[in-house]
């Protein structure tokens, strides 16, 4: 028989507190990031060039975001500390760590390339210079890298619904949401590390995403209420 957690989350209880508004940050932050950001990569290499401070911004709100949730995710970790709930939730959480470390690097790496050859190219640069060829390359490795990490850092959150189903302290609803949309999202994205991006695993991908992202302020506002 599976044990489930006992622990729930107390009335001003400052950790829980910070989690939930870590939530809520992060779920804002990734979906408006994420937006911003499918709609640049829809436009011309000029276009790019002029919106180039607007893709900078856009990609720090949503490295922003990953470290959110990350914090929001320590609140779920600490809050489930025995039984099987309590092994799925740790696995849980250290895989959002490593995925949120990941993505960082790779965002940050992102950021310095794609935003460089966006530029060269709107100001009528020679594509063909070396520096231009070392930030398509640094962009390239840097979109591969993320796309690795999409993969694992929904496993995580996988393992973490899982952890919020087994448990009494959150309700199972949030926890089977998380468990479904994060299949959903691994299942997408596993081939696209094979074929590549294009619009159709694109659009399947962006919905389920953007989801996670509404999931996460809905739980923000249940954690915030319960413990504030």
């Amino acid at each position: 028989m599976l044990m489930q957690a006992a622990q729930g989350i107390a009335k001003g209880d400052v950790l829980q507190r910070i989690a939930g508004i870590g939530f809520l940050v992060g779920g804002i932050a990734s979906l408006a990031g994420n937006v911003v950001l499918r709609i640049i990569a829809a436009e011309t290499p000029t276009e790019r060039g002029e919106t180039e401070p607007v893709e900078r911004i856009a990609l720090l709100v949503l490295i922003m975001g990953f470290w959110a949730l990350l914090v929001g995710a320590v609140g779920i970790y600490r809050s489930l500390s025995t039984g099987t709930a309590a092994v799925w939730a740790r696995l849980g959480f250290y895989g959002i760590l490593g995925g949120t470390t990941l993505a960082t690097v790779s965002l940050a790496i992102d950021l310095a390339a794609s935003s460089a050859a966006a530029f060269w190219v709107a100001a009528g640069a020679i594509t063909g210079t070396s520096e231009y060829a070392v930030a398509v390359s640094l962009n390239v490795i840097a979109n591969s890298v993320f796309d690795v990490t999409i993969v694992g850092y929904w496993l995580a959150l996988l393992a973490l619904g899982i952890g919020m189903v087994l448990s009494d302290t959150y309700p199972r609803w949030l926890g089977w949401a998380l468990l479904v949309l994060s299949a959903v999202v691994v299942a997408v994205s596993v081939p696209r590390l094979f074929i590549g991006s294009n619009p159709t695993l694109d659009i399947v991908f962006a919905i389920p995403a953007g989801l996670t992202s509404i999931w996460a302020l809905v739980l923000g506002v249940w954690v915030t209420r319960k413990a504030w």
